[in-house]
């Protein structure tokens, strides 16, 4: 009884070094080198065209191919590599965007909270 749960066990943490870790790692890396696309930066989409970007809007990108500068639309998750991005940067604008977002949720709380209080001192 013991071996086998000391089996699962070490089969989790074996599981959990071996394959989540790093996949969790993967993928921060890759939301914070999406969260640095801005104009004027140089990327390569999925597919392979390299081209620069014009514009960002929330998950479109605007980009103009080289060399002959042909305008593209594509969504932000196609981009597979971006050139050049400071890393630093990246990580200060994606921290701030997380605590804009926690604030806006504590303000939602607290707003529904208001009104769920307004509407019982309306029934008493």
């Amino acid at each position: 009884m013991i071996y086998t749960l000391l089996f699962f066990l070490i089969l989790m943490l074996v599981m959990n070094l071996a394959i989540i870790r790093p996949h969790r790692k993967a993928f921060n890396k890759r939301a914070v080198m999406l969260n640095s696309v801005r104009p004027g930066l140089v990327i390569y989409t999925a597919d392979g065209v390299r081209a620069k970007v014009d514009a960002v809007e929330k998950d479109r990108v605007y980009l103009s191919c080289f060399p002959d500068g042909v305008r593209l639309v594509i969504d932000l998750e196609s981009i597979g590599l971006v050139e050049d991005y400071d890393e630093k940067y990246a990580r200060s604008l994606m921290d701030e965007k997380i605590q804009k977002g926690r604030e806006a949720l504590v303000n939602r709380r607290i707003s529904t909270q208001k009104k769920a209080e307004k509407n019982q001192d309306k029934k008493l």
